[in-house]
Parts: C-alpha cells; structure tokens; sequence
C-alpha cells in the first residue's frame, strides 16, 4: 500500500507501509538461543497492514547498512487484517505447536539465521522502505551494548553490531547482558507508555533463569483510550 503525504514538501513523494510504521512501536519481550531451538517473540503496539513483508536478521549494522554474512528471515502479515495492535507474535519454528503466533510462517530469505548459544549476538526487526532501503523497526542484544558505528565490517563478525540511532531515540533497542534465554516478566496491565517503560528496563522487569512455556494470554489495559488486548504472559519452570 502508498499514500501520499500532503505534508510533504514535494507533493508526489510517495509513502510505502513500511514508512508510515511509527518506530518504537514494536519491541522484543523474548529471546531465546538454543540450537535448534530459537525464538524471538515481540509485541506490536501498532497495527501491522496486511501484506507487509517483516525481516528479521543477525546480521550486524555497520552504521550504514547490514552486513550479509549471517541470515534474514521474512514474513508476510496476513491478508486478511494483518497484524492487529496488541498482539505478541514471534519466531518459534521448533516450539511447541501454537506457541508463538506465526512462528512457523518465517522463511528464509538469506543466508543462515541462527542465534548464537555462547557468546549472544544481536537481531534487528525491519522492513523495506519506499525508497527500498531496509528500515529498521525494532532491535534486541543479548551480549551486551552495541558496538560503536563506522568500523570495518570484519570487526563486528558474527556477534557485534552497531544501531541505527533513530531506534535508540525511540526507545525500540532492548540490551541485555549474555544468556541463552531472556524473557519480559515484568507488569502486563499498563498503560502505552508505562508498558513501553517496562519492557525497555531491562533491570527491573527482565528475567533470563530457567526456561519460558507459553501459558494462557492474559488481557492488558493499554492506551489512553481503555483498548484492552491481548499479551502473551511466560512462566517459568
């Protein structure tokens, strides 16, 4: 889908699905590195339109562009609504059946995307611009901070990566020291941006002991509005 965006300056620039996603609106709740075994889970604040191809990737960005030397994976969000705000979906193709929704439909679209289960690396959520560049919605590091931007491509090798500072500004990077498993255990009845507040405290709200099942969903009062929707709670076993 385009629109136009009389806002523009120049009045025929042309806006993509992709462009009109608000950045830090889209935020990792779950990582898990255990060959075969990977998972990511991340909740969408926003509606995600249908049709819209999401990529998710361990490559490294240098500052300027993603590295190709690990993998990328795409989803396309269903025709038929999409993505609604409010709903907790992920990567899971090895879980059990139902545990993250949409978690068997990723496909490969390069490389080898596999979490690292000894040192911890780092995974972005993006899609394609109108421009056709890749725009990064979302990141998560579970070894530590990003590395600095600029530096030879050799450096960040397969578990270091710089971030795109529009992702910072908005509060979309999640940074977490190194286990194979990190999962939000923090309150789930909040408010947008008290919610937001949450997830991104790592300290306070983030648990990486033992390993998550996915129980039953338990409604979340978000927005300024009343919406109540649905988010994905873990317990811990």
């Amino acid at each position: 889908t385009t629109t136009t965006n009389a806002q523009s300056p120049d009045l025929n620039t042309t806006f993509n699905d992709c462009d009109n996603l608000t950045l830090g609106n889209f935020l990792f709740i779950l990582v898990s590195a255990s060959d075969p075994f990977d998972e990511l889970s991340i909740f969408a604040f926003e509606n995600l339109p249908p049709g819209l191809e999401l990529y998710l990737t361990d490559n490294a960005w240098n500052g300027q562009r993603f590295l190709t030397n690990e993998g990328v994976l795409k989803l396309t969000t269903p025709a038929d609504g999409g993505i609604p705000a409010g709903t907790t979906f992920g990567y899971g193709p090895n879980a059990p059946t139902g545990a993250y929704l949409y978690g068997t439909d990723w496909t490969i679209d390069q490389g080898n995307f596999a979490l690292s289960n000894t040192e911890g690396e780092q995974v972005f959520l993006f899609c394609f611009s109108s421009t056709n560049q890749p725009r990064p919605l979302a990141a998560i590091s579970y070894n530590g901070n990003f590395s600095s931007p600029g530096r030879a491509d050799s450096y960040y090798g397969f578990n270091r990566s710089a971030v795109p500072p529009e992702l910072e500004e908005n509060n979309a990077v999640i940074v977490l020291p190194f286990a194979t498993r990190w999962s939000y255990v923090g309150p789930k009845s909040l408010q947008t941006d008290e919610l937001k507040a949450a997830i991104v405290d790592t300290q306070a709200n983030w648990a990486s002991s033992g390993r998550a099942k996915p129980t039953t969903n338990a409604a979340m009062f978000i927005s300024s509005v009343s919406i109540w929707l649905a988010f994905q709670l873990w317990a811990w076993v």
